[in-house]
């Protein structure tokens, strides 16, 4: 005993010693790894969606910044206006008086929130900073904005509803970039509701304003918002909340012995983070294989720790979100194409040759998309299959997963 207690101090030594060592080895791998972390955000912040404006003159800047300063001076709707106005654009009805004076007081907002399109670029600017979490935008106001603009559209002369219309799809994609992944649910919001309002205003239109407006819907077809970007964001932010975990600055003792017994597991979900720039392969125009591409992504990274299987289900929701804007700015450009060749020929096309391209595909199945002119010949009706892979005949049910088909009906007489 006497012996065991002369090496006891020794013993002590040598297993704080080893304790030190290994904290400092963790403590390294940290230092290295928040580097690369910081170079990650670097990269982030570097990147920005390069497009083409549907119509006038490029003008050189960020297209998003331009929106969320317009909307700024946005007044909010309130509950009661947002819900009549989302009303009439859904169901085609004229605005009452009292709905029109409104949009007559917010004319300067909503022009400069049409003109924000202009900008040559975008991207959302990056909320990610040191020591906080993702700053999410004003979605709820944006979505009135857009259900003002699309109120306004309806207003119109054909030609020119048919291009505020097309404004708002542009300012859903135009949110996307760099931002949370809530902006794709925006983005399908305004979709749908736009959907509405262009295949209303195309009843009208001449051979001239059908064949704009099918330019235009192409523009916004072939360069659609990079997904992959808010995907790349969301891993950044989980990767800057555990390097916040396994920092042993500013904490109290008992947090620091903790935090050191649990830096391996969060050191090794960092190092599972740190490569987000591989989520911008997730590209709508590869839909459905970017799906598959994300599925294989996320089983990479679920093998560094639990953490990342928190956000499955939340990442796949707004993918099929965006999935769905995709699909009906696809559909739309059909559409108005498919018009425009009636307006010209005389007669509704039957099997048009633009259902070939490519890039017009069903971003669910990578097949064509689905199109029917009704016997009577009274309606046009094009369609994806939706989220459940199955083709429903253009059904508009709703699952718990969204509609059966992605669909869109034109009036043909």
């Amino acid at each position: 005993m006497a012996k065991i207690a002369r090496q006891l101090p020794f013993l002590c030594t040598l297993l704080l010693l080893a304790a030190a060592s290994v904290v400092a080895s963790h403590e390294s791998h940290y230092r290295d790894l928040s580097g690369r972390l910081a170079d990650a955000l670097a990269s982030a912040r570097a990147q920005r969606w390069e497009r083409p404006v549907l119509r006038g003159a490029m003008r050189d800047g960020n297209a998003t910044g331009e929106l969320y300063n317009a909307l700024q001076d946005f007044p909010a709707l309130g509950p009661t206006l947002r819900k009549s106005l989302a009303e009439k654009v859904f169901f085609g009805q004229p605005l009452e008086l009292d709905q029109q004076q409104a949009l007559s007081r917010r004319e300067v907002a909503l022009r400069a929130l049409r003109d924000s399109v202009q900008q040559g670029w975008s991207r959302t600017e990056l909320a990610l900073e040191r020591g906080t979490g993702l700053l999410v935008p004003d979605y709820p106001k944006l979505m009135e904005a857009g259900l003002a603009l699309l109120a306004q559209a309806q207003t119109s002369e054909p030609a020119s509803c048919l291009q505020q219309a097309a404004d708002v799809l542009r300012i859903g994609q135009d949110i996307v970039p760099y931002a949370p992944l809530e902006a794709a649910s925006v983005e399908a919001h305004l979709a749908a509701f736009s959907a509405r309002v262009i295949a209303r205003c195309a009843r009208n239109a001449d051979l001239q304003a059908l064949r704009r407006s099918s330019h235009e819907l192409r523009v916004l077809a072939t360069h659609p918002a990079p997904i992959g970007t808010a995907i790349e964001l969301e891993t950044l932010a989980a990767a800057g909340d555990l390097q916040r975990r396994a920092a042993l600055t500013d904490k109290g003792p008992l947090q620091v012995f903790q935090t050191a017994l649990d830096r391996p597991q969060l050191l090794a979900a960092l190092q599972g983070y740190l490569h987000p720039e591989r989520y911008r392969q997730v590209m709508p125009e590869n839909y459905p294989d970017a799906m598959e591409l994300w599925k294989r992504e996320y089983d990479l990274q679920k093998q560094t720790g639990p953490e990342a299987e928190a956000i499955e289900a939340h990442v796949i929701a707004r993918l099929n979100d965006d999935r769905r804007a995709v699909a009906i700015v696809r559909i739309l450009c059909v559409a108005l194409s498919a018009l425009a060749e009636r307006a010209y020929r005389g007669n509704m096309p039957l099997d048009p040759a633009v259902l070939q391209e490519k890039a017009l595909v069903d971003p669910y199945q990578g097949q064509r998309l689905r199109y029917r002119v009704a016997k009577n010949g009274a309606e046009l009706t094009l369609w994806a299959v939706g989220p459940d892979m199955r083709d429903d005949g253009g059904s508009e049910e709703w699952t718990e997963t969204g509609p059966r088909d992605i669909t869109v009906h034109v009036a043909l007489r």
